[in-house]
């Protein structure tokens, strides 16, 4: 989970007392709406957005940084999904609310049917989400650094360190999960092109955002995990996933809009 920073509004009107657990009255969306709090370049805010589309929801999306459509998470952190007057934060939270208010056969779901392969999906989400993705946060990786050279944290991390330091460090734990992810999947002996089976899953949908960043921002060289790919390209060639790049939602800078869909998944070709 990220939490982009806020805008001096945003914090002034947590300092009026807006509750933490749900959203301030004047934000909220209506009863039934299904709305998606959160920003452009967060891992975690695409694994729901990107689930939401898999699953064929009907959504809205919100950035959190803007002033007067913010909605502010239980962790005041992003993403939040936003319904029926309720904000759900934390992305497996929100993904297993998903699954269950939207179960099949209505809806596409996320989870095997089978009580083993679904503990399988939720363990390689979880690879992700607790083992890799919090490690290589770069607010972790900016102190974990920064006072590992006893250096400020407030000071600018790569003028401090240098680029290289920050970049081994998330290499590593990166590295260490992917290592994890890539066994678990040569152990089992399941079919299909997907982490589990032959449809996406939680796993696939925490793994692909984790393997963009991986790949474009820590110069992990994907390689070694040829079944961690198998998945990426799997997912990438669907066209719920394509929908959900965060390179087409609004809060975007100009030249990833630019880039579309195609641009996100050029880490995948390269």
């Amino acid at each position: 989970t990220i939490h982009p920073p806020p805008r001096p509004r945003v914090l002034r009107r947590l300092r009026r007392g807006f509750s933490l657990r749900s959203p301030p009255p004047l934000l909220m969306s209506p009863p039934t709406a299904l709305r998606v709090a959160g920003w452009w370049a967060s891992s975690c805010t695409w694994r729901i957005w990107m689930a939401a589309h898999l699953k064929g929801l009907e959504v809205t999306y919100t950035p959190v940084h803007r002033d007067d459509t913010l909605t502010v998470s239980a962790t005041g952190m992003v993403p939040a999904l936003i319904h029926n007057g309720a904000s759900v934060s934390e992305s497996m939270a929100i993904m297993e609310y998903m699954e269950e208010v939207f179960p099949a056969p209505g809806h596409t779901p996320l989870l095997p049917a089978d009580p083993v392969e679904a503990a399988l999906a939720r363990s390689l989400a979880e690879v992700i989400n607790s083992s890799t993705q919090p490690m290589q946060n770069m607010g972790a990786v900016r102190r974990a650094v920064m006072e590992l050279a006893s250096r400020n944290v407030n000071d600018d991390l790569r003028q401090s360190v240098g680029e290289a330091a920050w970049k081994k460090w998330g290499n590593t734990f990166i590295n260490r999960g992917f290592g994890m992810f890539e066994k678990i999947l040569a152990e089992r002996s399941g079919d299909g092109d997907f982490a589990v089976g032959g449809s996406p899953t939680v796993a696939d949908v925490f793994l692909l955002p984790q393997a963009y960043n991986a790949a474009t921002r820590y110069d992990v060289d994907l390689s070694p995990y040829p079944l961690i790919l198998r998945s990426c390209r799997a997912m990438a060639a669907l066209e719920a996933v394509r929908a959900s790049s965060p390179f087409l939602l609004p809060d975007a800078p100009p030249e990833a809009q630019a880039k579309g869909a195609d641009g996100c998944f050029e880490f995948l070709t390269a």
